[in-house]
């Protein structure tokens, strides 16, 4: 009986220190996100360089601008920025744009006063966390890299385009030739001689309307197969 009594009297002590040195509203370090997303705050960065966007992808503005209503419609991008109150831009490349001050992105977002949505030629740069990039098609022709295309066409032969282009779409529209391409997202253009003037593969970044996974070239650039 004795055993019994010191032994619960050492389960309560027991007890009183783990609660005396635990507290009740610990909570293990982690990334702060969401089920659907999750994002990091860069800083702010100026939205234009040497003329050219710092974030040169898809873009929109909206009078309920929030950082989570611009993640959304990045999410298949690797950055997005907010900008100028109501404006959200995307990128999978973001132009080496100087960083300023923090007071130089100073105003709110409409959607949710508590975050702030960059100003004049600044943004409020953001990175996606879990982005997944777009990648050229796996063809059974085999893939040969990003082009430019200006100028005479790079290939001249049988276009179309589509709003649910796709690489797939593209061979099928040029079969016969040795050599097809998409372009500007819905643009496909066919040839029989080989494209001649590489473009970074940065380039070719938009992402085919029919297969948000696969990559559509970009503004006179072309990804081709052959």
């Amino acid at each position: 009986m004795a055993f019994t009594r010191l032994a619960a009297a050492l389960t309560s002590l027991l007890c009183l220190l783990y609660l005396h040195v635990t507290p009740t509203n610990a909570i293990s370090p982690q990334l702060d996100r969401r089920a659907d997303q999750v994002y990091y705050h860069l800083g702010c960065y100026t939205g234009w360089v040497n003329g050219n966007r710092a974030l040169r992808g898809p873009s929109f503005a909206a009078d309920n601008m929030s950082v989570d209503k611009c993640a959304a419609f990045c999410s298949k991008n690797r950055y997005f920025g907010l900008e100028y109150g109501r404006e959200c831009y995307c990128g999978d490349v973001q132009i080496a744009s100087p960083t300023v001050s923090a007071t130089d992105c100073s105003m709110k977002c409409p959607g949710n006063q508590a975050e702030r949505c960059g100003a004049g030629n600044t943004q409020n740069l953001y990175i996606n966390l879990v982005y997944s990039p777009r990648k050229p098609a796996t063809l059974s022709a085999p893939y040969i890299g990003c082009f430019v295309d200006e100028g005479p066409r790079t290939l001249p032969d049988n276009p179309t385009s589509a709003d649910d282009m796709t690489a797939q779409k593209c061979q099928r529209n040029c079969a016969g030739y040795r050599y097809f391409g998409v372009e500007f997202a819905r643009e496909c253009w066919c040839g029989r001689n080989p494209p001649n003037v590489t473009a970074p593969t940065s380039d070719c970044s938009l992402p085919c309307p029919g297969d948000d996974a696969q990559l559509c070239g970009g503004p006179n650039r072309i990804n081709v197969w052959g």
